[in-house]
């Protein structure tokens, strides 16, 4: 005679899978001005933020935020200027005028946000000469400690990360691939 016993079943010395370097994950998050509460960025009405860990691809405090990290977890992290957006620049660089394709509003002792190749800068505008213009550049954020709302929701199959590897490349060499010698357009 047998008799079905149902017995829960417990692994010793087994852990839930925690986040490390190089993982590829997808996150949630929400970005604050810490000082403010002021929301400066989400994701929560767009795709996901999809990145791999400890790879240069986010500000390095949210990089950290992620280690040890398991899968559906949430948390807040408070992250200083210096592993965000860095510090407050002051240093005032001269460049051509030719560089800016509205230069009639620019304002000397005025500061503007414009959008570059690296993002966008925010430029405080010391002197407009002729063929220059003088300026100190920032992100919008520098000097700035942030709060963020983090969950993580997923770490990508290999089939994700190989699309995405395949998109970072094509990506990389802009608008001519062949500038850069490789042959990823023929693929």
């Amino acid at each position: 005679m047998f008799i079905n016993i149902y017995m829960p079943i417990y692994y010793i010395g087994v852990d839930k899978m925690t986040i490390k370097k190089n993982d590829w994950v997808a996150v949630q998050y929400t970005g604050k001005i810490a000082a403010t509460g002021e929301v400066f960025d989400t994701n929560k009405e767009r795709d996901l933020l999809k990145f791999k860990v400890g790879s240069g691809m986010v500000i390095p405090g949210f990089d950290n935020a992620l280690i040890d990290m398991e899968v559906e977890q949430e948390k807040e992290v408070k992250i200083p200027s210096n592993l965000a957006y860095g510090e407050r620049n002051t240093r005032v660089v001269e460049l051509p005028k030719s560089s800016f394709q509205d230069t009639e509003k620019l304002e000397q002792g005025k500061e503007v946000v414009v959008n570059t190749n690296f993002g966008p800068m925010m430029l405080d505008v010391k002197e407009i000469k002729d063929q220059t213009i003088s300026v100190i550049l920032n992100h919008p954020l520098a000097g700035k400690d942030l709060l963020f709302n983090i969950k993580l929701v997923r770490i990508l199959d290999e089939k994700e990360i190989q699309e995405i590897e395949q998109k970072l490349k094509q990506n990389a060499c802009g608008p001519d691939c062949s500038s850069c010698g490789d042959t990823c357009s023929s693929k």
